[in-house]
């Protein structure tokens, strides 16, 4: 996540460099929600999708 000078794992180094705890807490907060987001959005339905075609459910 740090390994460039833009995005937002450097905007979270930056912020813990100069104490912007602020900016630390949003950041966290917007990579909860893209995790929430991927999970729901794609992780979910991928899962479900193999766990129907492997026969460990059935469709319903």
């Amino acid at each position: 996540m740090i390994a460039t000078n833009v995005g937002l794992g450097y905007m979270l180094f930056v912020a813990r460099d100069f104490y912007r705890t602020e900016v630390i807490v949003l950041g966290m907060i917007v990579i909860g929600v893209l995790w929430l987001m991927i999970d729901r959005l794609l992780l979910v339905p991928l899962e479900r999708a193999t766990m129907e075609r492997w026969g460990m459910v059935r469709p319903a």
